[in-house]
């Protein structure tokens, strides 16, 4: 079981084990709970019956999302875990046996309490950022990373060494590889960088609480772009 962080009002946070080639670089789960008492359980997990119980005392399961088509990894997990609810995904997601999901974009009832930014240039992977509004909370993928300094040496080394991931908040070699148009990706970035966000809660690591406008500022300006 994965214990639920409370990071702001209608704003909770688990984590689970995530482990490539012994890298240990975790999966988070954000649930957002809208004003109607609905939930969006924002990426799918090895979720077990008490964290689904958990998460049921928080609100109303709705939606079920993951925000690009690389976390696939535990899509057949999240959709049996909750069956009865939509399950939104990138364009091109490509989920495992028969599971279909129906394509993320913002839905009625998410109106006046989120935004959704697709981030362009990355046609193979199709990120999108999600801000919630209440809360000024900007919920990633893969845009930014934030390893533990705590990491096992393996995974500090391995990180470094494949895709040049410091620990702390570090921009991945494999994500920037995958932008193929740098002036769409530049023009999304620009725009989800001016968004008032007071919290920054990526896919791989601790949520950014202090300073996260200025630190994915920062990391996105050391790798060249003007934001």
């Amino acid at each position: 079981m994965s214990d639920l962080k409370k990071i702001s009002e209608g704003i909770w946070f688990q984590s689970y084990a995530l482990s490539i080639m012994g890298m240990e670089i975790g999966r988070n789960v954000t649930i957002i709970r809208l004003q109607s008492g609905d939930l969006i359980i924002h990426s799918t997990a090895p979720f077990e019956p008490e964290d689904v119980a958990a998460i049921k005392e928080l609100g109303n399961p709705r939606w079920l999302i993951d925000v690009t088509n690389f976390h696939n990894t535990y899509t057949a997990e999240g959709v049996a875990a909750f069956p009865d609810i939509p399950y939104l995904a990138t364009e091109g997601f490509n989920a495992p046996g028969d599971i279909t999901p129906g394509r993320l974009t913002m839905q009625p009832e998410w109106e006046g309490e989120l935004r959704i930014f697709p981030i362009e240039g990355m046609r193979k992977v199709n990120p999108v950022a999600i801000y919630h509004i209440p809360t000024k909370t900007l919920i990633v993928a893969d845009l930014i990373f934030n390893l533990s300094p705590a990491s096992s040496p393996w995974t500090r080394f391995g990180m470094k060494a494949i895709s040049a991931v410091r620990p702390g908040p570090s921009m991945s070699r494999l994500y920037r590889s995958m932008i193929k148009d740098e002036t769409a990706f530049a023009t999304s970035v620009k725009t989800i960088v001016a968004l008032d966000f007071e919290k920054l809660i990526v896919a791989h690591g601790a949520p950014i609480l202090e300073e996260p406008r200025q630190i994915l500022k920062s990391e996105l300006r050391s790798h060249g772009y003007d934001v």
